[in-house]
């Protein structure tokens, strides 16, 4: 039989083919429990690994598991039909719906302080609403006299008003009115008076004796008579006890003819006619009691009178919350205030109370320490003035991040209260609107380019313990003037006031200074033109600023005082007369440059010793060819003093 090839060929093929379509069969999954995350479930085969059936959860009804009330949160539940993943929600705090009561009187109003009234939930006590009302007035009050005064009882007004369909009153005693008195005059034969019309008919005033003329009394016309009877007159009696207000009046009568009757007024209560104790002192809840003595012709006559109720007594201090100011009483009327009103802000602070308010939306951030806050942006805030606070949630406000409130047009104030400590880079940068800024006593940094732009900014004035003010700080501040830095200024940093052509420098020999009152010279600032020859820094200088010296061509020799801690950078920048430096013992830093292109500069004299230059910080583009060291008795080259000239004299 003749083999085939062709034949072996096809059944090759066959049986390929065979086996393709046997392996292509497909597997039948053995699936376990299904597997989920927060938004999927699937299920995975025992055999091949297959994940199968991976779909999004399908859930059904929320189940409460927790009902909320008024103050705690409720909890719901929602699970996945197909998985059992279950998910959870909180179910905010029911409202609750305030029941008041009736309103009551919480501080009584007078005529000079307002009042103010309160009424409590009668579901919830610890809900209390007030409302302050005004003092008492007839446009506010209705007003309407109960009882009118006469001169034996004070009469009462009533000043009321309306709230929520009730009324309130505040009644109030008028004073006594004054004795009415007869305008005709009323005599016997001891004198004249004017007696009382009134109901204390018994009154009499401008009691005196006659004066006769011919016969008759000059004042009323009473006749005299010749005395016939001699009366011999008995005690004195009290026809009606005086008062503070209202005479007093006594009589006797005649032992032998009671026709004969003497009467004599008692003044006024008062402690000049009268002797005056106090027995016991009024406070401001019980009243206490006097006694006033006076003696007619040896006969004494003693009356008690009850005091008026004393003043509260109040701190001196103010208490105040966020709205109000008062004092408050330290007597047991705890309760009463005086000069209670709302606060009078200017730039932020209470004129009256000092009371210190701050700007609300801003945004802060917990710092690294957990133990303080930043703030980081405006947030919601959106006034004129902004004020900063020294502390948040009871922890301190220590720093303003960098560009916290760059570009806020139109913020024109700014207060920081104390406790901030440092201004962050580029802080207030293009501020256009800020014309004045309010520092804290605490700060220490004011960041690079923090100013940069505030154009209408007038003066900066900064405070006792600044120890930085960066790169740049009030760069193109174009309405600056005014600028004060401490003495405590520790870091200056370059460029700080580039573009600020209106600052009022500080003169002294050839240069312009800036500082503060205590010390105007703190920072050398600027040679007065590049053609100078000599300048002598003054003795209080701390500071030599970027470029001040720069381009000095005709500068041959300057001395820095042992004051001066930093040489700023490019300060003598080309200078290329330059020959010699006396270098004051002060120096901690010399800048980039400082002393860069000083072509002729050969000699450098340090007023201390070599280990203490050594210590220096010299910034790069900085070289001398010859440095000396000063010692007042010489014993190597490397030592110097000075001549009768004040020239520095090395030892060769």
């Amino acid at each position: 039989m003749k083999f085939s090839w062709k034949k072996l060929y096809l059944i090759s093929i066959f049986i390929i083919v065979l086996n393709i379509l046997v392996g292509c069969k497909s597997h039948q999954h053995t699936l376990g429990d299904y597997t989920y995350d927060a938004y999927l479930h699937w299920q995975e085969c025992m055999d091949c690994h297959e994940k199968v059936n991976h779909v999004y959860h399908t859930y059904g009804t929320w189940k409460i598991e927790k009902e909320p009330t008024e103050t705690e949160e409720g909890l719901r539940r929602q699970a996945c039909s197909a998985c059992g993943f279950s998910k959870t929600e909180t179910i905010s705090v029911t409202a609750h719906q305030h029941v008041y009561g009736a309103w009551e009187f919480e501080v009584l109003p007078s005529l000079s302080n307002p009042g103010k009234i309160k009424r409590a939930c009668s579901i919830d006590i610890t809900h209390i609403q007030e409302v302050e009302i005004p003092v008492l007035n007839r446009t506010f009050y209705r007003y309407k006299i109960l009882r009118e005064p006469n001169c034996g009882e004070k009469g009462i007004e009533i000043y009321s008003f309306s709230r929520d369909g009730q009324t309130l009153e505040i009644r109030r005693d008028m004073p006594l009115t004054e004795h009415s008195y007869a305008p005709s005059w009323t005599s016997n034969s001891l004198g004249h008076w004017h007696q009382a019309i009134c109901e204390h008919s018994t009154l009499r005033k401008d009691f005196e004796a006659h004066t006769y003329r011919n016969g008759f009394c000059t004042v009323c016309g009473w006749e005299e008579t010749v005395q016939e009877h001699i009366c011999e007159y008995g005690a004195w009696e009290l026809i009606a006890s005086p008062t503070l207000e209202s005479l007093g009046e006594i009589k006797r009568i005649c032992k032998t003819n009671d026709t004969h009757v003497e009467y004599k007024e008692l003044p006024l209560l008062n402690d000049k006619d009268y002797e005056y104790e106090i027995l016991e002192e009024s406070s401001c809840s019980e009243r206490g009691k006097a006694q006033y003595t006076i003696t007619v012709e040896e006969q004494t006559f003693t009356f008690l009178v009850e005091l008026s109720l004393s003043d509260h007594s109040y701190g001196v201090e103010w208490v105040t919350d966020n709205r109000y100011h008062w004092h408050q009483a330290t007597c047991i009327h705890t309760e009463e205030k005086q000069d209670y009103a709302l606060h009078e802000f200017e730039n932020g602070r209470c004129k009256i109370c000092d009371y210190i308010g701050y700007s609300e939306g801003l945004v802060y951030e917990m710092n690294e320490d957990h133990i303080s806050y930043r703030i980081i942006g405006l947030g919601s805030f959106s006034e004129k003035e902004l004020v900063i606070p020294g502390a948040y949630q009871g922890l301190p406000v220590t720093k303003i991040s960098s560009a916290a409130f760059k570009n806020c047009t139109f913020i024109e104030k700014i207060r920081v209260l104390d406790g901030v400590l440092e201004f962050g880079d580029s802080a207030f940068m293009g501020c256009i609107s800020l014309q004045s800024i309010e520092m804290p006593s605490t700060l220490k940094i004011v960041g690079s380019s923090c100013f940069e732009g505030c154009r209408s900014l007038k003066s900066f004035h900064g405070n006792d313990g600044l120890e930085q003010v960066k790169d740049s700080a009030f760069k193109n501040c174009t309405q600056l003037s005014s600028i004060s830095l401490p003495n405590s200024l520790m870091l200056l940093g370059k460029f700080i006031l580039d573009g600020c052509s209106t600052i009022e420098f500080k003169a002294y020999d050839n240069g312009i200074y800036l500082g503060n009152q205590e010390n105007p010279y703190l920072i050398f600032y600027k040679a007065n033109d590049t053609l100078i020859r000599t300048c002598k820094l003054h003795e209080s200088t701390k500071f030599i600023a970027d470029s001040a010296f720069n381009e000095c061509r005709s500068l041959k020799s300057i001395v820095i005082p042992d004051q001066v801690t930093t040489i700023g950078s490019n300060s003598f920048y080309y200078c290329v007369s330059l020959e010699y430096i006396i270098l004051g013992q002060g120096v901690t830093r010399i800048e980039q440059a400082a002393f860069g292109k000083c072509t002729a500069l050969k000699s450098l004299f340090y007023m201390g010793n070599k280990e203490e230059f050594q210590k220096i910080e010299i910034g790069t583009n900085n070289s001398f060819e010859h440095i000396y060291f000063y010692a007042e008795h010489p014993s190597s080259s490397e030592e110097w003093t000075f001549d009768e000239n004040d020239k520095p004299v090395p030892f060769q």
